[in-house]
């Protein structure tokens, strides 16, 4: 119970950034600083003065994929704020770049169930457009 609390307090002042592309072309040591840099940029993309506590990027390195980066804060004010700030990236050089807060495996899927649910919705409802004037299936 006390680690589960630890950890739900540690989720509440991360975000976790997707799609940041990883560099290999330089030595290991040198991965975390250019991974720092470019966080930092975001921040200061979307302006946000959040110091973030520690940066890393999760899961094991395979080929033509990025991992994702999670940031840790040193409370969940600063997390908050960069999420809400999240959407000043659109138009950037980061817009291929989404900011979502930190949720556990749990909390993951449900959000896929239901973007899955959505998706199928949309699809069975017959596409309609304006053509001419009227209103016609796509």
């Amino acid at each position: 119970a006390v680690q589960q609390a630890e950890e739900k307090e540690i989720r509440e002042r991360s975000v976790v950034l997707v799609g940041v592309n990883e560099v290999t072309d330089v030595p290991p040591r040198n991965r975390n600083n250019v991974d720092c840099e470019t966080v930092l940029d975001i921040f200061d993309t979307i302006n946000s003065d959040s110091v973030p506590h520690q940066i890393f990027r999760m899961g094991s390195q395979q080929e033509g994929r990025k991992r994702p980066i999670k940031v840790i804060f040193g409370n969940s004010h600063d997390a908050k704020q960069v999420l809400r700030n999240a959407r000043s990236l659109k138009g950037t050089r980061f817009q291929h770049v989404f900011i979502r807060p930190s949720l556990t495996t749990e909390e993951r899927r449900k959000q896929w169930e239901e973007r899955q649910k959505r998706r199928q919705t949309q699809q069975a409802v017959t596409p309609l457009i304006i053509r001419g004037g009227q209103l016609v299936r796509k």
